[in-house]
């Protein structure tokens, strides 16, 4: 046994003696590569390193160890650092870590296990010029150093890393070009990366996070392939990077971002197909802005206020993000912007506190500096013309609680407006031709009130807009500001409300229809601050605006409760001199209705009303161009005027009546064209019966003497034709008496006592004629000389009728009980009539033995005309409530009128074929224009002139009752009988009804009544 284990170790010591040549070869070998690689080798790495940066950089590198292990094929470099030829540092690397793979034989690619870089640090700046200090690294070589230039394989090299890493990398950034020089740090970044290769279709996986200098966080992961290039991975961003961007355009854009956050997140996928075309997607995109704070930004300049946050938008959010490319798709499922703040500053210039006072201009061309071409239309995405578009839609766009704050120093005083709340919601959003986006928008104002919006809207191929919108107490008192600067006043109140609907088109720009009012409208003067005009409600019936038609329609108008201050100047002007600003150039105003005069003959823009009613109307009434200046307060004033119409020739019919004063009254009729007063006005305004006592304060200045008592009637006539205005006006002043002299500087010394009693007529009347002509058109235009006339003479009339010593006994006059006046038609009594009765009660009072008679009176022509015109309206207006109830026309109010006057004509008997008389009545009103240059004829039809004739026509044909005048006599006596006993119910048997007769003496408008006393014991009359 022992024998056979020392053979075997002898064998053993021989194959060893045989083979050490060769172990102490591989021995040696070993040595040598150990001693080259763990020694030899790190010292020419670095020594190379450091030539070749130094060879071909204008910088040096700086090399703490190299150590390289030969046995597992690493490499590590530590605490490298890069200088440029001014010693500044470049960049630094704390560890460099290569781990090769001999596999790389085998795989044809060079192969790494691991490959690491800890800490590398770069330092880029930028100079004031914008020169970046990295960007002369390299050396220039001289020509001759260049080595031909070969074709080279554009393919990347074959490479795998199995483990690639940076960490805690960082970028430092100082740049001087801004303003406010901006130092800031990027990092740490980390990037890992498994299996990072070019080889073909092998793929790596990828985790990058980066994190700035304001705590921003970007990752990304997912997998990466090269080679063809596939990659799908999941993106993020969290944190505040707003600093950042915000120190570059703060100077140039006068805003700065100065608080808050961004996050968003994506998933992604890239592919390349089998063709070689690469297809892209993105999902689950979504997007977050928190608390954003956007500040004015002034930097240094002089003249800069305070800066000011603009902008506070605590939530925006984008959801749903879907990307798809080549399809070239993006849909969003919803953008949302909550309780955002807007808040606005515009100075006193009128600009916008948005920027910098020395924000940079347009650099202005030199002489002959060329201006640069236009750019090129970019070319049509339009699916319709061919081009490749983008689909682009959003589900649900929503606007909450946003509020906006405008302070205007532009005006004076600073004006505060803005909205409150704005809410907005619109679905289904996309560039699709044709499709629709149901929208939403309602508006809460600061200065009080609601604008709702709801309807639809298409963007493409044109906008077409489709809103039904409501406006619910709009207060308008926010314009005060602006208003201010045009006119002297206050706009204190009134509060607007609208029902209707707005379309836009391509066709049609702006059309808006529907009804609205205004309420509790007042305005006031600014020095005085008595109330200029009011009303406490004016409300527009069914109008229709377009712009493509330049016209407006409206149905009817009422305004109730309106208050004027009227002023007629010395020259006739009605104005309102008071509120008008004193610094507006006069020339530029002159200027601006020219231009608008030139406009408006342009393009004439058509205006119909089909009435106007007023309602217990009132105003203050001043009329500076008389010899004795009247003013007087109007109360109680009613009435309408008929249909206006800037395409015809026919006037608006005005018919106004009110309360004088206590006992006055004033009657307004005739003729105008509300918006071209120089076309054709025809206008009588009569004041009766108003007291002259409270005139001292203008007689005084004018001739020393206070007025004692009387009355005033005013007839005021204007008839403008053509711009020639031709004035007939009268003034009636009865029982007139002067009363003490009161010195005055400046009054006339005129034996005014004497003046007086010469011009009183018989009856105790003075008239004055008032003749004024002129061209209105000309603002110097002023009154003729004034024209006295004494009516009557000296003679005294010594007999006096009961009535004059009744009337001597009350301190009244004869005619003030003599007779009876009535309006046309009517058997009513005016105000100064009830006056006149309550004094025949007190007359009958003071005489027991008199018995009054009275016979209701008739004027068969002035009544008749009057009865009949009453009757054909009543008609007219029966028909109309006929329409309205059945609900079968909805056409505007002068439509439907002239409709029921055709049906009435053919109904009326005037003509056997009412079509045809109808159709011949339509030519008399239609004019024809011959174009000679185009050939064509237009023909334009008077549509409300036609209408007049046809009510003319149809008052002819009416035929009244039988009796009917005799029915309106015997009213007339009994309402002035029931005036009187009403005053004195133990006159009722003293007061006696004769049978009608006629009118002794009447006007166009007025059927006066006599009173006949009788005595007691007999019949004889005695006038």
């Amino acid at each position: 046994m022992n024998g056979k284990a020392t053979g075997r170790t002898r064998q053993l010591i021989n194959a060893a003696t045989a083979y050490r040549k060769y172990l102490i070869g591989v021995a040696i070998t070993v040595s040598v590569y150990a001693i080259l690689g763990f020694f030899l080798a790190p010292w020419l790495v670095k020594k190379t390193a450091i030539e070749s940066v130094t060879e071909n950089l204008n910088a040096e590198l700086d090399i703490g160890k190299v150590a390289i292990n030969p046995f597992v094929l690493s490499l590590k470099i530590d605490d490298s650092q890069l200088t440029d030829s001014a010693g500044n540092t470049l960049a630094t690397v704390d560890q460099i870590y290569v781990n090769f793979q001999l596999s790389s034989l085998f795989r044809w690619a060079l192969t790494f296990d691991e490959f690491y870089v800890v800490g590398p640090e770069l330092f880029l700046a930028r100079d004031a010029s914008g020169a970046l200090n990295a960007a002369g690294l390299l050396k220039e070589k001289p020509e001759s150093e260049h080595a031909p230039v070969e074709a080279v394989d554009s393919s990347p090299p074959r490479l795998l890393i199995f483990d690639f890493a940076i960490h805690d990398s960082v970028v430092n950034w100082n740049d001087q070009v801004p303003v406010d020089p901006v130092e800031t740090v990027f990092g740490p970044v980390n990037i890992d990366i498994a299996e990072l290769n070019t080889l073909p279709k092998r793929e790596g996986r990828q985790d990058v996070v980066i994190t700035t200098e304001t705590q921003g966080t970007l990752s990304w992961s997912g997998t990466l392939q090269l080679s063809p290039i596939n990659s799908i991975g999941h993106a993020t961003i969290e944190g505040s990077h707003f600093p950042l961007a915000s120190a570059y355009m703060r100077h140039e854009t006068g805003v700065d971002i100065v608080d808050g956050t961004a996050s968003a997140e994506l998933d992604y996928s890239v592919v390349t197909g089998a063709d070689g075309a690469i297809s892209a997607a993105i999902d689950n995109f979504n997007l977050t802005f928190s608390d954003v704070l956007v500040r004015s930004f002034h930097g240094s300049s002089s003249d800069s206020g305070a800066e000011r946050d603009l902008f506070a938008i605590p939530g925006i959010e984008v959801t749903g993000g879907t990307l798809r490319w080549p399809e070239q798709t993006l849909a969003i499922a919803s953008l949302s912007i909550d309780d955002a703040a807007i808040s606005l500053y515009r100075k006193a210039d009128g600009a916008l506190d948005l920027g910098p006072a020395n924000a940079a201009a347009e650099p202005a061309l030199a002489d002959d500096e060329p201006l640069a071409a236009e750019p090129l239309a970019a070319e049509s995405s339009d699916p319709t013309t061919g081009g490749d578009a983008w689909k682009f839609s959003l589900q649900q766009l929503a606007v909450n609680r946003l509020s906006l704050v405008l302070i205007d120093d532009s005006v004076v005083p600073q004006a505060d407006i803005g909205l409150q709340s704005l809410d907005l919601g619109i679905t289904g959003i996309s560039n699709e031709p044709g499709a629709s986006f149901p929208t939403k928008l309602n508006v809460v104002a600061r200065t009080g009130g609601n604008i709702a919006l709801d309807g639809t809207m298409t963007i493409l191929p044109e906008p077409v807009l489709d809103f039904a919108l409501t406006i619910d107490g709009l207060q308008l008192a926010g314009a005060h500001p602006y208003l201010k600067t045009q006119a002297d006043v206050n706009l204190d109140s009134g509060a607007l409300n609208m029902s209707g609907r707005l379309q836009s088109s391509s066709a049609e720009p702006l059309l808006l229809r529907g009804d609205l009012d205004v309420v509790d409208f007042l305005m006031t003067e600014t020095d005085e601050g008595s109330r200029l005009g009011s009303w406490a409600k004016l409300a527009v019936q069914k109008f229709a605006f377009s712009s493509a038609g330049q016209s407006l329609e409206i149905s009817e108008i009422h305004v109730h409760q309106p208050y004027g201050d009227i002023l007629i100047g010395k020259d006739g002007s009605v104005n309102l001199g008071r509120v008008r600003k004193a610094d507006l150039d006069e020339e530029d105003v002159a200027t601006k209705d020219e231009v608008a005069v030139a406009e408006s003959a342009e393009s004439p823009f058509d205006v119909t009303i089909g009435r106007v009613v007023i309602t217990e109307g009132a105003a203050d009434f001043a009329d500076l161009s008389l010899p004795l200046p009247f003013a007087a307060t109007i109360a109680n004033l009613n009435g309408d005027m008929s249909t206006i119409a800037t395409s015809s020739k026919e006037p608006s019919t005005v018919s106004l009546e009110g309360k004088v004063d206590e006992v006055g009254f004033l009657r307004i009729s005739g003729n105008i064209t509300p918006l071209d007063t120089s076309r054709n006005t025809d206008l009588k305004v009569a004041f009766q019966n108003v007291e002259m006592p409270k005139f001292s304060a203008y007689t005084i200045p004018f001739a020393g003497r206070e007025i004692a008592s009387g009355k005033l009637d005013l007839d005021l006539g204007y008839k403008i034709t053509e711009s020639q205005l031709i004035g007939e006006n009268k003034i009636v002043l009865r029982d007139l008496e002067l009363g003490d002299k009161v010195p005055h500087p400046g009054a006339m010394s005129l034996p005014l006592g004497l003046a007086v009693a010469l011009l009183k007529d018989p009856d105790g009347k003075i008239d004055i004629d008032l003749p004024v002509r002129g061209n209105v058109d000309d603002p110097d235009f002023r009154y003729g000389r004034v024209v006295l006339k004494a009516l009557g003479g000296l003679i005294v009339k010594i007999v006096a009728s009961p009535f004059a010593l009744l009337g001597k006994i009350l301190g009244v006059e004869a005619s003030d009980l003599e007779y009876v006046a009535f309006p046309a038609g009517r058997s009513d009594l005016l105000p100064p009539e009830i006056q006149r009765a309550g004094k025949l009660a007190e007359a009958l009072a003071l005489r027991p033995e008199l018995v009054l008679e009275l016979r209701g009176v008739i004027d068969a022509d002035v009544d008749g005309l009057a009865l009949k015109t009453a009757q054909l309206d009543e008609l007219v207006e029966e028909r109309l409530a006929e329409n309205a109830t059945a609900d079968i026309d909805d056409a505007m109010y002068a439509k439907q009128r002239k409709t029921v006057l055709e049906k009435l004509f053919a109904e009326s008997g005037l003509t056997q074929d009412a079509p045809v008389a109808l159709e011949a009545l339509r030519l008399q009103f239609t004019t024809t224009n011959a174009e000679i240059e185009q050939g064509d004829i237009e023909e334009q039809f008077d549509e409300l002139a036609y209408t007049a004739e046809l009510r003319l026509q149809l008052i002819g044909v009416q035929q009244l009752a039988e009796g009917r005048l005799d029915v309106l006599a015997n009213e007339r006596s009994a309402n002035t009988r029931a005036a009187i006993v009403s005053v004195n119910a133990d006159l009722a048997e003293r007061i006696i009804i004769g049978e009608p007769q006629a009118s002794e003496k009447s006007s166009d408008d007025e059927v006066r009544m006599k009173v006949r006393l009788r005595t007691g014991s007999d019949d004889d009359e005695i006038e």
